[in-house]
């Protein structure tokens, strides 16, 4: 696990994102991201966990400017390359890669719950899309099958290596 702290800036670029999200969701009509019902404070962690651990990997991985988007664009990743970030609040919390995911990406999980108060994020591991299309990670939740990657089965953060042109 690989802890990357975060600056003040850093924590009031997430919520301005974490904002920002949230103000386009509404004017598209959507609670983002998820099919539960969620209340407003409930949403605004999200968004901010999710700007929060996108930004971290960035960081972590020395990608200089990088700044989360606010609008989500058909195809691209989170992090450039071929990184998807998975946030959550749960200490404990598992990575979640659904049947619509790339299979050609690589997962990262990130644990954001105390990356407000503290600027702290915890990337726990990482995994390929494909790999974790296992049958033993599949959960359905909400009505949704989806594949839930236990912490212990995912890949240390330093063997996801650069690639040989710079870039993650």
């Amino acid at each position: 696990m690989v802890t990357v702290e975060l600056t003040d800036a850093e924590i009031e670029l997430c919520e301005r994102v974490a904002e920002a999200r949230m103000a386009s969701s509404a004017e598209d009509g959507l609670n983002h991201a998820c099919l539960m019902d969620r209340i407003f404070t409930e949403r605004e962690q999200h968004e901010f966990g999710g700007a929060a651990g996108e930004l971290a990997v960035a960081k972590w991985f020395g990608v200089r400017g990088y700044e989360p988007s606010v609008q989500y664009v058909k195809g691209a990743p989170d992090v450039e390359p071929d990184i998807e970030v998975r946030s959550t609040g749960w200490m404990k919390g598992q990575l979640v890669v659904r049947p619509r995911d790339h299979g050609d990406r690589r997962y990262v999980l990130a644990i954001t719950s105390l990356a407000k108060s503290y600027g702290q994020v915890r990337l726990t591991g990482w995994m390929w899309g494909h790999e974790a299309r296992r049958d033993e990670f599949l959960q359905t939740y909400y009505n949704r099958p989806e594949h839930w990657v236990p912490r212990d089965a995912l890949n240390p953060m330093h063997t996801m290596q650069r690639e040989s042109n710079g870039t993650v």
